[in-house]
This record gives structure tokens, C-alpha cells and sequence, in this order.
């Protein structure tokens, strides 16, 4: 389910998320897949990100349940 959710989100948004979990328990970081390298998103991107996130999460899951 978890992958589904992400690439539904990565279509939606037209590009490619990262999600990074530090190993030194630092809060979970999203990239930006780019040409170069990756860039990690402002704080009120990843906001909107793990909002939009939560949504689809909530959908998927309230839509398995009925």
C-alpha cells in the first residue's frame, strides 16, 4: 500500500519524491529527484508534501475499510 500511495503521489505532483530516514533518528528528509542530484525540499514544501501525503493515505485507506 505504502508504494502505491507514493506513486500516485508522484504522479500527481509530476516528479519523483525521495524520503530519506536519517540513521541517527533526525526527522524523516524529502528530496526532490533532479537532474544532478537530488534537492531536499523547503520546510513548507515538505508541509504541503506530507499534507497532500496524509490525504491519500486517509483515502486509500478509508476506501479499503468500506
Amino acid at each position: 500500500m505504502v508504494e502505491e500511495i507514493k506513486k500516485e503521489l508522484n504522479q500527481e505532483l509530476e516528479t519523483e519524491l525521495i524520503f530519506h530516514y536519517p540513521p541517527t533518528g533526525e526527522e524523516m528528509k524529502i528530496f526532490v529527484g533532479g537532474e544532478d542530484q537530488p534537492q531536499e525540499l523547503s520546510q513548507e514544501q515538505r508541509d504541503r508534501i506530507l499534507g497532500k501525503l496524509w490525504e491519500m493515505t486517509l483515502n486509500k485507506v478509508n476506501g479499503t475499510m468500506l
